[in-house]
């Protein structure tokens, strides 16, 4: 655990996982775009990954929307909902946002190269936006941020495994 860092920190390529505040500057969207093709992993705040995510990856990656990188919607039998807790089915029953039935139990992600970069945070578009999740069971909630820690540090190509291999 690294605490609290910027996107510009000489650190973030050391660290596998993020869960960062608020939005990168010009200056950092560098840095974010270089973080998720180096393997890294972000628990985001935001529930879709259009805005900076698009202009991070683009600009700074040289990357093509749709070819190198979209977002897509998580089947339930993705290996993040089974990582370690069985929760086959998606994400926390009760936990969605706005209670649409698009939501419902649903998780779309952000993949580059065909790797799972990017998710909510189990607090973010699960189930805490404005609120919607007070009241009710988190255990679930908690359950899936396990699985997500495990799927992240355990995926092909994920920053983990590079750091590994330069130790061995």
């Amino acid at each position: 655990f690294v605490g609290s860092l910027t996107f510009d920190d000489d650190r973030l390529l050391e660290v596998p996982i993020i869960i960062p505040q608020g939005e990168p500057n010009e200056n950092e969207m560098q840095n974010l775009a270089a973080y998720l093709m180096a393997g890294g992993f972000v628990m985001a705040e935001q529930f879709d990954f259009d805005g900076f995510w698009t202009e991070a990856l683009e600009k700074y990656g040289g990357l093509v929307r749709g070819r190198d990188f979209y977002t897509q919607r998580l089947p339930e039998d993705h290996p993040i909902f089974s990582a370690f807790f069985d929760l086959r089915g998606g994400i926390a029953q009760g936990a969605t946002r706005f209670d649409d039935p698009y939501y419902w139990n649903a998780l779309k992600g952000l993949y580059v190269k065909g790797r799972l970069v990017a998710i909510p945070r189990a607090n973010a578009g699960i189930g805490g936006y404005f609120g919607y999740a007070s009241g009710r069971d988190a255990t679930r909630i908690l359950q899936f941020a396990v699985n997500t820690v495990i799927y992240a540090l355990t995926q092909e190509g994920s920053m983990t495994q590079r750091l590994m291999q330069m130790v061995n």
